[in-house]
């Protein structure tokens, strides 16, 4: 019988198939995929360029960077970056809960 995958797996595997999402959030220089939660960078180092990349939270308006790159995202990226950006304390399986992920 075969076992059914969680939201977060889902989200997990659609990251590593199709590529992490263009919306990220940050912990103490740390940079997380905001899909999937993985971690993708390091701004301590001063290495992973935010360019193109919008940050969860990080204003309540977003800036003209963050705006563009929101515009681009998915159907299913904007519903769980809208999620996220709500209710910055939601992560993990509250936030891609019933998002259908294209195959």
């Amino acid at each position: 019988m075969r076992k059914r995958l969680t939201d977060v797996q889902r989200a997990r595997i659609y990251c590593v198939k199709h590529g992490h999402a263009k919306y990220v959030t940050m912990c103490f220089g740390y940079v997380h995929c905001g899909r999937c939660g993985e971690q993708i960078g390091d701004r301590l180092g001063g290495v992973f360029d935010l360019t193109g990349y919008a940050v969860i939270g990080h204003t309540k308006k977003p800036c003209a960077q963050c705006a563009e790159v929101i515009k681009k995202l998915l159907p299913f990226d904007r519903t769980i970056f809208d999620r996220i950006n709500k209710d910055i304390t939601i992560t993990g399986e509250k936030a891609v809960k019933g998002i259908k992920f294209p195959r």
